[in-house]
């Protein structure tokens, strides 16, 4: 019998044993021998009756006391002779429990008595406290007790007049976080934790948190900064913490006795680090070392070749030729035949081509950005030589990780300046990005995930945005080093109010990281196994990383709606020499939510949107459960898509009529709306047409919004309808006009028309479509129109009120009454 199913054995038993004391009339409580004589004798390799003995010794090795619970019964014995006694509602025996307490810190504690809801055949709220009372020969006002269920230990005891104390072991929405990560369960099936490790279950994790989220600290900053306080405690501690201790050992391991944490993470990372020497009892200290990718990408560059100018322009959003320019130091006077594209985004191939043939081709540029690097180089590797030191030629750095690329310009850097230091880096995760590095020789190794792998992590890699932020320092980026070899930072572009909630989520975590030492002093180590010749002292190792790794990719793409307001106005800075911060959550995407599948969702990119998850757990709540039940496999993506598929085609007008130039999928969803999201670039620009499936139907266009990259100018020319604005700069093809934005079509495909005007269609170079529509297919009509066809249209006519009220509202659902006769 595997493990899973003697667990799920073992509590069916004990419901067994409960049922059948429930049919004499007793109240059914049991003892620990009456569920195991419900087990068959084949499963155990020793006598059943000694099957009990062996789970209160289990029971001893994964349990541990709450400190500040133990610290108020020491006072109270210690200094005012109070008598401590112990009632539980459990299956153990007092003698058990007595047995499983045996150990330090109980047992310098003195324990008077022991009562037992399995001793006494009643619970705490079925009428164990009076048999506890007269056991004492006390009054219940004499009586102090503490416990943490509001019914048993809270309002039972106040009604036989026993002062209580709770104490809450989920605070704040520490239940809703632990249902989401599968370590509470919701209802009363037996299901398994996916999560729990077959002998460490939690690691304790769940009991500490609620410690740490409960600590005085929290309790004493204002309510809206302790929200973020307790986030950091209790979402992000755990696995902040168990990085630290990996690093730790990874570094041991090496045999270095300090690591360096690139900046801007590296001051928080640093602390964490350090944090974690006293109750490890490592050696290893860690420093903060000042790299970016901008500072290193640019040291990196020895020969200015296409490929090592190529990396400048790979980048989330391209920029500017002025920006690269600057970036690489030269002045865009020496491409004087590329001056009217200065401020035009290198995101056309074309322009791409042509400024990297004149960069490599003209001797005095290429030289320029050579020397300039070059000289760069010569001051971060004297930086670096100051700063670190290296135990046999060799630095352990240490950062948040995704694709290491600061890690691998630094080792260039280096290796061109004839350092004799390579490095090892340690990451938080790494994503498929590092694969090719790994191929390329760079030492790099990821504590959730290496290389994307388990695949789970790319997710959390998908929308890194918040967990970037949160390890931020004060200080902006580093571009420069001055000639003595100190950091040149850019300013800070982030608000005050995103600074103080970023430094409550840090503090957070660093509470929870000294709760996390207090108990790792008091919880038992693990027995001996034939595999290891000393106990394993308690600690977050590789065992614990499939529950860090879950409870991460739960907040990135599953948050809490408490999670998602506290984020939602976040900013997220784009660095790499840019000044350019875009929220983590655009408001002008939530209105086009409704019309996503999970599968949309899922697949929309970052540009778009950083935290798609985010935006839809707080404002499309089923859409959100959807997607989730698609991610973990569930449900297929098809569960989620309704009706008959519905395919746009993208045309363009270059000069000589509309030519087909995409065909995208666009739902539709279960509500039978549908969404497009469509690229097209190509020169001139004259129009764009969409054409909804190849057969006759009704269209309802909700919103279309067409963004136009052009010539000369960084941002987008965008061209914007919505429902009740006008769409009166469109032309509907194939149909008739029942609404402003509805149609009609009854032989063949609707189109929607959008002609450019002479000045944008001479400078635009690419378009971006996106539509948000309603859809549905209806039989084709052949020949003229008939009577009924004609009383049919006028009749649509005259209910376009309804239909507007119904069919254009862009911000609401068709009514389901309404929708099936449209």
């Amino acid at each position: 019998v595997v493990p899973e199913v003697f667990a799920r054995m073992r509590e069916r038993a004990e419901l067994r044993a409960r049922r059948k004391v429930a049919r004499t009339g007793r109240v059914p409580e049991v003892t620990l021998d009456a569920i195991y004589r419900e087990m068959p004798a084949h499963l155990f390799s020793v006598p059943v009756f000694d099957a009990p003995a062996l789970e209160v010794e289990f029971e001893k090795t994964i349990t541990f006391g709450d400190l500040e619970v133990l610290r108020l019964a020491q006072v109270a014995v210690a200094k005012f002779g109070l008598r401590l006694v112990c009632v539980s509602d459990t299956y153990f025996s007092p003698a058990e429990l007595r047995h499983i307490l045996d150990r330090p810190p109980f047992d310098d504690l003195t324990i008077d008595e022991i009562f037992t809801s399995s001793q006494h055949g009643v619970g705490k709220g079925s009428g164990l406290f009076p048999v506890v009372l007269e056991s004492l020969g006390v009054e219940p006002d004499r009586v102090l007790h503490i416990g943490d269920n509001a019914e048993a230990d809270g309002a039972r005891a106040r009604r036989e007049g026993i002062r209580s104390v709770l104490f809450d072991r989920h605070p704040g929405s520490l239940r809703t976080v632990l249902e989401g990560e599968g370590l509470l369960r919701t209802d009363h099936r037996q299901k398994a934790k996916p999560t729990l490790h077959p002998t460490r279950g939690d690691f304790g994790l769940s009991a500490v948190r609620a410690k740490a989220m409960s600590q005085l600290e929290g309790c004493g900053l204002p309510a809206a900064t302790n929200l973020y306080w307790r986030f950091g405690a209790g979402v992000l501690g755990p696995v902040f913490a168990g990085f630290a201790e990996w690093v730790h050992r990874r570094a041991t391991d090496e045999g270095v006795d300090t690591v360096y944490c690139l900046m801007r993470e590296g001051e928080f990372l640093s602390r964490l680090v350090n944090g974690a020497r006293g109750y490890l009892g490592s050696p290893v200290r860690a420093e903060t070392l000042w790299l970016s990718r901008h500072v290193s990408s640019r040291a990196a560059v020895f020969e200015a070749s296409r490929d090592e100018l190529q990396t400048f322009i790979d980048r989330r959003v391209a920029p500017t030729l002025a920006e690269l320019c600057d970036t690489l130091g030269i002045s865009l006077a020496q491409l004087p035949e590329l001056a009217s594209d200065a401020e035009t985004r290198l995101d056309q191939p074309d322009l791409v081509d042509r400024v990297l043939r004149r960069m490599t081709e003209q001797p005095h540029v290429r030289a320029a950005i050579v020397a300039n690097s070059a000289e760069l180089r010569g001051r971060l590797v004297d930086y670096v030589l100051r700063t670190v030191r290296p135990t046999g030629g060799r630095a352990v750095v240490v950062d948040l990780g995704w694709g290491c690329t600061i890690q691998v310009n630094l080792d260039a850097a280096l290796a061109g300046a004839g350092a004799g230091i390579s490095s090892l880096g340690l990451y938080l995760l790494t994503n498929e990005g590092a694969l090719e590095r790994a191929l390329d020789g760079v030492q790099a190794e990821g504590f959730l995930a290496s290389a994307g792998f388990p695949d789970a992590a790319s997710w959390i890699t998908r929308s890194p945005e918040i967990l970037e932020q949160v390890c931020m320092h004060d200080e902006g980026t580093v571009v420069d080093f001055t000639d003595d070899a100190e950091p040149v930072l850019r300013d800070s572009s982030q608000s005050g109010a995103q600074t103080l909630q970023r430094a409550a989520v840090q503090r957070g975590i660093l509470a929870f990281q000294r709760e996390w030492a207090r108990y790792c002093a008091v919880m038992p180590p693990e027995a001996l196994d034939s595999g290891r010749s000393q106990a394993r002292r308690p600690g977050l190792d590789h065992r614990a990383v499939p529950q860090l790794l879950a409870s991460t990719t739960r907040f990135v793409v599953a948050p809490t709606t408490e999670e998602v307001s506290l984020f939602a106005g976040w900013l997220h800075d784009q660095n790499f020499g840019s000044e350019r911060s875009d929220s983590v959550m655009h408001d002008t995407f939530v209105p086009t939510l409704q019309y996503l599948t999970p599968r949309q969702l899922l697949g929309l990119p970052m540009n778009k949107i950083y935290w798609p998850f985010g935006a839809a757990a707080m404002h499309n709540p089923q859409l959100a459960l959807g997607a989730g039940a698609v991610l973990d496999g569930t449900l297929p993506p098809e569960a989620f898509e309704a009706g008959q598929p519905c395919h746009v085609r993208v045309f363009v007008d270059s000069g000589g009529g509309f030519d087909e130039a995409v065909r995208v999928a666009a739902g539709p969803n279960v509500n039978g709306l549908s969404y497009v999201l469509a690229e097209v670039a190509t020169e001139p620009l004259r129009g764009v047409m969409l054409r909804c499936s190849d057969e006759p139907g009704v269209l309802r266009l909700d919103r279309l919004t067409l963004s136009f990259s052009v010539h000369g100018s960084s941002e987008l020319h965008e061209v914007r309808f919505d429902a009740g604005d006008g769409f009166s700069q469109l032309e509907f093809r194939n149909g008739v006009l029942l609404a402003e934005n509805v149609v009609l079509a009854s032989r063949a495909a609707p189109e929607v028309v959008y002609r450019c005007d002479p000045e944008l269609a001479a400078s635009a170079y690419r378009v971006e479509v996106e539509a948000a529509f309603a859809w549905m297919i209806t039989p084709r009509l052949r020949g003229r129109r008939s009577g009924k066809t004609e009383a049919a249209v006028q009749l649509a006519r005259k209910v376009t009120g309804k239909a507007r009220n119904v069919w254009m509202s862009a911000g609401q659902q068709a009514d389901e009454q309404f929708r099936p006769d449209l």
